[in-house]
Formats: structure tokens, C-alpha cells, sequence
């Protein structure tokens, strides 16, 4: 647990210092700044969890970019994002006639890094691609029963902590576009995967657990400074 928490600081300085120094060696060194808020629609796949389906989340925080080249410019974010997935049908049928609705939620603050690509062609119309870090803030599962009756053994209903099974670090890759809808207000939608194990080995999982979210958000640009 320390490892993490020291890798944690080292991950976030270098991608500040990546975002503030390179621009500085152009010309444009105009800074703008401001709030962000929307959806996630978020699962997860692999082998502690199969099937599931999407878990509709908020995603809200703050950004900040700066232009990097003639068609470029560099974006750097930082947000509170609900993530994990959700069953409405979930059998456990091994020890159990009981059906669940069965909901997981996990949620982060997240860094994201990004570039975005103007492209020419379409005006307003930006590309994206970079990177992000999530750090855990809470992790459970919430079980409610749909039919059925659970078996002696079962703690059925109720809501479980694990903290100690899912990681408290994860990076991802992430892709998306942007288009301005009014002045000073931004439309974004994004696809978050992580190809990086989310859930310890050592907690039950074998090959893997991988999350998968799409974003919808609105930014909306409350100023500006210069560098």
C-alpha cells in the first residue's frame, strides 16, 4: 500500500510538469480553464465479473489547456467519476434460487492527459487521445433481491466493501471528439479502456478484469490567463 501512495505523486508531477513545460517552448502561451460535468456509462469484463451490463455515472471536475501547436493543444483534467457496472439479472444458481439486481460502484478521482487534433476540413470539430490516472476512492457492490429465496449460506441483500480486492491504482488509454455547441460550451464524448488488471490477484482473480466507460460531458470555459 505505500508503494502505491508513493507512486501516486511521481504519476501526477509528471504529468503537470508534461502540461505546463512544453508549451513553453511556443509561442502561444494563452491558458484556459474551467468546469466540466456529464455521464459515464461504465462496465467491467474479464474473469471475476462476465456479463454485465453498463452502470450510468457522474463525471464532474475541473480542466485546463493551452495550445501546443497550430492544430494542437494540450488538455489536462482532473474530475470525480462513479464507475463499475451493473446486472439486473444476476443467478447465482450454485447455492441459490435467488435473483439479483446487482449493482458495483466503484468510483476515482481521474487525471486525465490529453491532445486534441483540430481538425481543418470542420471547424469547431477536435480529436482526442492521451492517457489517464484513477486513483480509488470507494469500492462495493450493492445486491437487492428481485425473486427467489436465498440460501441459508447467502448474505443476500445488502451492500459489501472491497477495497481490499480492487486496485487503488489504474491507468487507461483513452479516445474521443469534441465540438463547441455554444459560446464558451464544449460537447465531448470519450472511450475509457484500461488493457490493465483493476482487481488484485490475489482477491480471486486469475486472467483478468478490465474497465470499459463511455463519457458524455459539457465543459464550459470559465476564463483565461496568460502564460
Amino acid at each position: 500500500m505505500k508503494k502505491q501512495w508513493y507512486f501516486i505523486p511521481r504519476c501526477a508531477l509528471i504529468c503537470i510538469l508534461f502540461f505546463l513545460l512544453v508549451p513553453q517552448a511556443h509561442a502561444q502561451r494563452t491558458l484556459q480553464y474551467g468546469a466540466k460535468g456529464g455521464l459515464n456509462f461504465a462496465t467491467l469484463f474479464g474473469d471475476t465479473y462476465s456479463n454485465l451490463g453498463f452502470r450510468t455515472g457522474l463525471a464532474v471536475g475541473v480542466w485546463a489547456e493551452t495550445k501546443w501547436k497550430t492544430d494542437k493543444t494540450l488538455r489536462a483534467e482532473l474530475y470525480y467519476s462513479q464507475e463499475g457496472a451493473r446486472n439486473g439479472n444476476y443467478d447465482f444458481s450454485s447455492f441459490s434460487t435467488v435473483i439479483y439486481d446487482q449493482k458495483l460502484i466503484y468510483n476515482y478521482i481521474n487525471l486525465p492527459v490529453l491532445v486534441k487534433f483540430h481538425l481543418q476540413g470542420i471547424e469547431g470539430l477536435n480529436l482526442q487521445a492521451g492517457l489517464q490516472l484513477g486513483v480509488r476512492l470507494a469500492a462495493k457492490e450493492n445486491r437487492r433481491i428481485k425473486s427467489g429465496t436465498p440460501a441459508p449460506s447467502d448474505n443476500s441483500a445488502g451492500t459489501r466493501l472491497f477495497n481490499q480486492r480492487i486496485k487503488l491504482i489504474y491507468p487507461s488509454l483513452t479516445v474521443g471528439a469534441g465540438y463547441p455547441i455554444a459560446d464558451k460550451l464544449t460537447g465531448d464524448v470519450r472511450f475509457y479502456y484500461s488493457p490493465f488488471d483493476n482487481v488484485k490477484k490475489n482477491a480471486g482473480d486469475s486472467e483478468g478484469t478490465f474497465p470499459l466507460i463511455m463519457q458524455l460531458t459539457v465543459s464550459y470555459q470559465l476564463g483565461e490567463v496568460e502564460k
